[in-house]
């Protein structure tokens, strides 16, 4: 036994006391649930302090010189500033690598002091051994999914505004752009975004188009801003320019012009991704997001924002996939005499499950998959694994109990 950890072998004491091995939350379950935590935990820190480290050497210098004023701190508190949110911006890649460290360390420590023996000989099913990897998933999944809809994006906004880093001109409120186009369904604007409160356009043209694709409209102003009335604009001193009116009842009407102080004007242009504009889907915050992948127009490129929502929604199932899926293999693969070979496998393999994440998220972010597929086909084809590990392992206990005469 262990004497650095005193706490090793408590698994037992409990079936000593006359307690059943079958209790889901016996002292077996809290005993390796803390294990759990605690080794992620460690992991975590220690990939943190690393990935910080390394952020130091490249941007302290720019960090502490008067292009980041903006931060209205000095010195320490500007640089303790900075490690703050940028912890905040990489825990959500920390977390998954962390929980498959942090749970394949702890099983090694478990198989290499002949605890999971001891645990196996109490009688304990397969499926209960694998409860605290759940509530690990669970409470690790709540945490990345705090940190992605909330923690992350809220960083990206205090860094921009700062001056840290650069995430899009939306992320930092007050800024403008030069001149850009915007692509609507029925429509081409081409116009300066003011970031303000809300977002405004300064200069803007719209050319309008008929289901044709043929200019039929344009529209020029000073300025428009969003009303209330969801798709209308309401457009500052400008003119409007409307195409021939060909074959109609009254025949062919000729061109017409005419300017205006102020028009309220049909524009399938989502505010909210006006707000946005330049950031990356997957840095919105929540609300936002919620909102821009589920609007029935106005949206460009609305799948890269389906993609990144569902992403989230998925994170926790994703997180329980990947706990369940290290321990269980942890489980197969790990005993007494083990070697740091097979943990290596171990890691491997949760390696490879975390790049094919990226890889189906951006394919789904780029529209060559369908978001919900790209987001939920592996954390569902890790828990589909994890489960059938289970039911294996289950049935092969009960063949043994019945081959001798004890099932």
């Amino acid at each position: 036994m262990n004497r650095a950890d005193p706490n090793r072998g408590a698994a037992l004491p409990s079936l000593r006391r006359g307690k059943s091995p079958m209790m889901p939350f016996g002292r077996e379950t809290r005993y390796v649930l803390r294990l759990y935590l605690q080794r992620v935990s460690v992991a975590a820190a220690v990939i943190a302090i690393v990935v910080l480290a390394l952020d130091l050497m490249i941007f302290l210098t720019w960090v502490m010189s008067d292009h980041t004023a903006a931060s209205g701190l000095e010195g320490g508190a500007r640089l303790a500033y900075y490690m703050l949110l940028r912890l905040a911006y990489i825990l959500a890649s920390i977390i998954p690598i962390a929980t498959v460290v942090g749970i394949i360390w702890a099983e090694f420590a478990l198989a290499s002091a002949q605890e999971r023996i001891m645990i196996a000989n109490s009688g304990r099913p397969p499926a209960l051994s694998l409860l605290p990897a759940l509530l690990v998933g669970l409470i690790l999944g709540a945490c990345q999914y705090a940190t992605l809809a909330y923690l992350r994006p809220a960083s990206v906004q205090a860094q921009s505004q700062a001056d840290f880093r650069y995430f899009g001109a939306g992320s930092k409120k007050g800024s403008g752009t030069g001149f850009v186009w915007i692509a609507l369904n029925d429509a081409f604007v081409h116009t300066r975004i003011q970031f303000d409160e809300p977002a405004t356009l300064r200069g803007p043209i719209v050319y309008g188009l008929d289901k044709q694709g043929r200019l039929v409209l344009t529209v020029s102003a000073e300025k428009a801003i969003p009303t209330k009335q969801s798709g209308i604009w309401h457009f500052e001193t400008g003119s409007w320019w409307r195409a021939p009116n060909v074959g109609g009842a009254g025949g062919n009407e000729g061109m017409r012009e005419r300017a205006f102080t102020d028009s309220d004007v049909t524009l399938a242009l989502d505010p909210v991704w006006l707000d946005n504009f330049g950031i990356n889907a997957k840095f919105v915050n929540q609300t936002a997001l919620g909102h821009l992948a589920n609007a029935s127009s106005g949206v460009p490129e609305q799948f890269r924002y389906e993609n990144a929502y569902q992403a989230r929604l998925a994170t926790i199932a994703y997180l329980v996939g990947l706990a369940l899926m290290s321990a269980s293999l942890g489980l197969a693969l790990l005993g007494p005499g083990t070697n740091f070979t097979a943990a290596l496998k171990i890691a491997g393999a949760g390696y490879a499950v975390h790049v094919l994440t990226n890889v189906f998220s951006t394919l789904g972010e780029y529209g060559y998959m369908e978001t919900v597929v790209a987001q939920w086909l592996l954390p569902a084809g890790l828990i589909i694994f994890s489960g059938g590990y289970v039911l294996r392992e289950h049935l092969r206990v009960r063949s043994a109990l019945a081959a001798n005469g004890l099932a």
